[in-house]
């Protein structure tokens, strides 16, 4: 697997996001390439962060004559900081 990545921050949104080659080798080797793309905003002082990403957006990888999708998926999480603790919460989707 080879990635690129990069993030900025844009009007107080951090937006990132990965160019993904990925190649499996079994009997014969197989490759895809595909992305990820994130964004998370700070809302409270910086206390709370809310944050989205969308994964493997890409080609199909193909083992002979079959083709499979990568796992297509949505991640959800939040954050929260105060002096007391540091708590992170990530939901899979």
């Amino acid at each position: 697997m080879f990635i690129i990545s990069y993030a900025k921050e844009f009007f107080g949104v951090n937006l990132g996001g990965n160019i993904k080659y990925i190649s499996s080798k079994l009997l014969n080797t197989a490759t895809a390439i595909c992305i990820d793309l994130g964004i998370i905003k700070n809302y409270i002082d910086n206390k709370l962060s809310l944050g989205i990403i969308v994964y493997n957006l890409g080609t199909k990888i193909k083992y002979y004559a079959e083709e499979e999708n990568l796992p297509t998926g949505i991640k959800l999480g939040f954050g929260y900081k105060n002096f007391i603790f540091d708590y992170r919460f990530v939901s899979y989707g």
